[in-house]
Order: structure tokens, then C-alpha cells, then sequence
């Protein structure tokens, strides 16, 4: 029988994947300068309030649908096709030379917040399950992706506004597809686990706040 400390490390191995993706895909280099970028494009306050009215109406239409995908699909694919809606949102984003081309980009971004909502802490939720045999890690796991999801956002919006100073808002859009990218090749569990196959049912999950410009989506609940 695993002693507590050796399920810990185990368990720690199998998250590292899914923090090392959290990460990237926090670094959203555009966040800072969005509203720069929207100005140079021509919003003005009308359309700034219909693209917020977008950001905030699209996840609780695609909500339904993508927890039926995680549950009955996979979780893991779900946040694949997150991924991918962020980086078509992000690469649109940088092409837009007009207000309705941009609000292709936030629709894209609302997809990728209603494939994301409750997926990552089901996936959490799963793996201390099945590594440890009971929800007790739980809180400080998803803790501790939520710490990872903080830092990339703080130090991409640095290291953003530092760059764009340099160079350009548009650019800003564009390097950050890479990372976004990257976060595609993301494993949360080993090829045989049933996790990231034919998973149990999420966590209920509350979403008690949202920003429009935050990945994270903001302040999430979940109970089980």
C-alpha cells in the first residue's frame, strides 16, 4: 500500500501536465492592450457595450452543450476544442481591421470560456479521485491551478504592455497564438485512464463572476 506522501508525489506528477498547459494558456500578451487595439479600429462606446453584451451572453448558450461533450465524450478533447477557439479567437482578433470582424473574435472567446467552465476542476477533481481514493487534495489542487492561471495572466499583461510599448498592439495578438498553441499538446492523465475517456459527472459549478478580458472567467464555485 502507497504511504500518504508517495500518493502526494504521484499525484503531483499526474497534474503537472495540466498546470504546465494552465500556464500557457494564461499568457494572453493582447489583454493589456485590447482597448488600445479596440480604439484603433474604430469602437467607440455603443460598440464596446454590444461586444461586453457578447463576452457575457455567449458561455450560457454553449454552456449545456460543452458539459455534455465533457461527460459523454471527453474532458480532455473538450479542452482541445477550448484551446483551439482561443487561438482562432486570439488569431481573428489580430487580423480584425473593423468593429464586426472583432466581434467574431469575442464569439470565438465566448466558446472557448463555456468549453473551459467546469471542465479543468472535473478533470482535478477526477485524478485525486482515482489517485488518492478520496476529494480530500481537491481544494488545494485546484488551488494551485488557479495560482498558475493568476501568475501567467500578471506576468503575460507585464510583459505585454512592455512589448506593445515596443513594437506594436496588433503584434501582441499574434505571439500569442504560439503559447495558445502549445497548450494543445496538454495531458492530463495517462492513455488508459478513464478520465480522459468516458469520465463521471462534472463538478457542479457556480460561476459567481466573469470578466470580459479574464481567461479564467472569473470566480468559480464547485461542490460536489
Amino acid at each position: 500500500m502507497n504511504s500518504p506522501t508517495t500518493s502526494s508525489a504521484a499525484l503531483h506528477q499526474r497534474l503537472l501536465p495540466l498546470y504546465f498547459a494552465t500556464f500557457l494558456q494564461g499568457v494572453w500578451l493582447w489583454v493589456p492592450v485590447e482597448k488600445l487595439f479596440m480604439n484603433q479600429i474604430g469602437f467607440d462606446a455603443a460598440a464596446v457595450g454590444l461586444m461586453a453584451a457578447v463576452y457575457a451572453a455567449v458561455p450560457p448558450l454553449a454552456e449545456v452543450p460543452s458539459g455534455v461533450l465533457a461527460d459523454r465524450w471527453s474532458r480532455r478533447g473538450v479542452l482541445v476544442v477550448a484551446s483551439f477557439a482561443a487561438m482562432v479567437s486570439v488569431l481573428v482578433g489580430g487580423l480584425s481591421t473593423s468593429v464586426p470582424m472583432y466581434f467574431v473574435s469575442a464569439l470565438f472567446l465566448g466558446v472557448y470560456f463555456a468549453m473551459r467552465s467546469g471542465t479543468v476542476e472535473a478533470v482535478v477533481y477526477d485524478t485525486v479521485i482515482e489517485m488518492s481514493g478520496s476529494s480530500e487534495q481537491y481544494e488545494k489542487k485546484v488551488g494551485r491551478v488557479r495560482m498558475i492561471e493568476s501568475a501567467a495572466l500578471v506576468s503575460s499583461a507585464l510583459a505585454g504592455g512592455l512589448l506593445a510599448e515596443a513594437t506594436s498592439a496588433r503584434l501582441m495578438y499574434f505571439l500569442t497564438i504560439p503559447f495558445t498553441a502549445l497548450c494543445r499538446s496538454w495531458r492530463c492523465c495517462d492513455s488508459g485512464s478513464r478520465g480522459c475517456t468516458r469520465p463521471t459527472s462534472r463538478p457542479a459549478c457556480a460561476i459567481t463572476s466573469r470578466s470580459p478580458i479574464k481567461p479564467s472567467r472569473g470566480a468559480v464555485s464547485c461542490a460536489r
